[in-house]
């Protein structure tokens, strides 16, 4: 990998420590590749969560859009209330809103950056994947559509597909962006509608390498 610098993107919430070691592990990898002198920057949803680490990063910035339902969740923590009241969907329900205006302002500062102009959205993140070599997305469990803990009713499908969707809206940035994407080692699926395996069919034919965990997330890619 002969690059000097990298921008690690679908980077989670730093409360799960599998998530930190994940991370933690692909700086290490990257490093050990590209070379001490690499600078690598990150976008995350968890800002203070990663700059807690304290991990040899040149620059950490918010995620080109905020997942719906880790909005809600961190509201709800704040305010003291649970998944099942109705402050929380309503809370989802913003979220839901703000995630397509985000994706709107975003598409309208890519036309901008690749005219030659600066962004007015998420200026340093877009100039970031902008100037990066290689574009990394994170280790981690980023694309599958059910959880073993959580309910598979309707809010919880809406959720997983708003989820897959900024997932794979991140990756079309970096490509439109002109960037090489490459996925880090993941566990992958299931998936349990038809929507979700398209927005991860989409998301996975926009990266030109993918390292996969183990045979059966490799029998589930290959499905796509």
């Amino acid at each position: 990998m002969a690059c000097s610098k990298v921008h690690i993107i679908h980077v989670g919430n730093m409360a799960n420590k599998g998530t930190q070691a994940l991370l933690c592990s692909d700086v290490s990898i990257i490093r050990s590749i590209a070379g001490d002198d690499v600078a690598i920057s990150v976008s995350t949803t968890d800002i203070t969560g990663v700059e807690k680490l304290r991990l040899p990063l040149a620059d950490v910035l918010p995620a080109t859009v905020d997942i719906p339902y880790e909005k809600a969740d961190l509201l709800a923590k704040r305010f003291g209330y649970t998944r099942d009241s109705f402050r929380y969907k309503f809370f989802a329900l913003c979220g839901l809103f703000l995630m397509l205006v985000q994706m709107s302002l975003s598409f309208v500062s890519i036309l901008l950056v690749k005219a030659g102009l600066k962004a007015f959205y998420r200026p340093k993140l877009l100039a970031a994947v902008k100037d990066c070599d290689v574009v990394v997305s994170c280790s981690d469990e980023n694309f599958k559509e059910s959880a073993s803990m959580l309910p598979l009713n309707a809010y919880w499908v809406v959720s997983w597909w708003s989820m897959l969707l900024v997932r794979t809206w991140e990756i079309l940035v970096a490509k439109s962006l002109g960037k090489h994407v490459v996925m880090f080692p993941n566990s992958m699926g299931p998936f349990r509608t038809a929507i979700g395996r398209l927005l991860s069919r989409i998301a996975l034919s926009n990266c030109d390498s993918i390292l996969i965990r183990e045979p059966i997330s490799y029998g589930i890619s290959e499905s796509l």
